[in-house]
This record gives C-alpha cells, structure tokens and sequence, in this order.
C-alpha cells in the first residue's frame, strides 16, 4: 500500500476574498494544501510558525507591498515559490518589484485578472509529479 506524500503546503495572500477563494478552489486537492490570507500581518505570523512550500501574494494589501514578507520568506527559505500577482504597477512600486525579482527571485508579477491555468501550470512546474 503506497503511503500518502504529504501535500505542498500553499498559502494564497490578497485583499480580495473572491481573488483567495477562487485560487483555493483552482488549486486545494490531491497535491496541494492551500491557507488563505487577507492581510500582510496576518501571513508574517503564519510564516514566523511554519513556513509554506510555496506563496502566490497580491503585490499591493491595505496600500502597503509585500516586498518584506517576501525577504522574511527568502531568509528562512531560498527555494519556496513565491509568485507575485498585481493590480496596479504604478510608481515607486516599481523599482521594489525590480528589486524582488533580480533580488528574491519571485515568479511575476502577473497582472491581475491572471489566467487560471497560467498560475496552475507554475505550480505543478514547480512540484512536479514523482
């Protein structure tokens, strides 16, 4: 009898409930496990007790980026996926998405609305099936 691999632990952060719930409901099944967050806060806690195997956060919660949270999540782990979404690319943002990207090596942004498939695909690329 073949034991059960533990599933990919995926925490999905934004400010729109509609936007978590429908990547939980793309993504929750066999392979994936998913935590739904709607405030930066909130995900900084979660990772300072355990960390996830893989992150899809909005770049923009209550006006204030998730440039931080993603150095938190690259000081305690180099390899997790960290995809970025974004409504708005505007301004100053901008260098900082530069920076996480040459810097903290996130996937993104992607501009929201996003595709369903195109996040699906960079998760499973990213666990792939043994």
């Amino acid at each position: 009898k073949k034991i059960d691999k533990e599933k990919h632990r995926i925490a999905v952060l934004d400010d729109d409930k509609n936007i978590v719930q429908s990547l939980s409901s793309l993504l929750e099944g066999d392979r994936y496990t998913i935590k739904e967050f709607y405030s930066i806060d909130e995900l900084d806690d979660a990772i300072e007790q355990t960390p996830f195997d893989a992150y899809i956060l909005d770049w923009i919660v209550d006006n204030k980026t998730v440039f931080n949270t993603i150095k938190k999540i690259r000081s305690g782990n180099k390899h997790a996926m960290v995809m970025v979404l974004t409504g708005q690319l505007s301004g100053a943002v901008d260098s900082e998405i530069s920076r996480a990207i040459n810097e903290l090596d996130i996937i993104g942004p992607y501009e929201k609305p996003i595709k369903s498939f195109v996040i699906k695909s960079n998760v499973d690329k990213f666990f792939p099936n043994k």
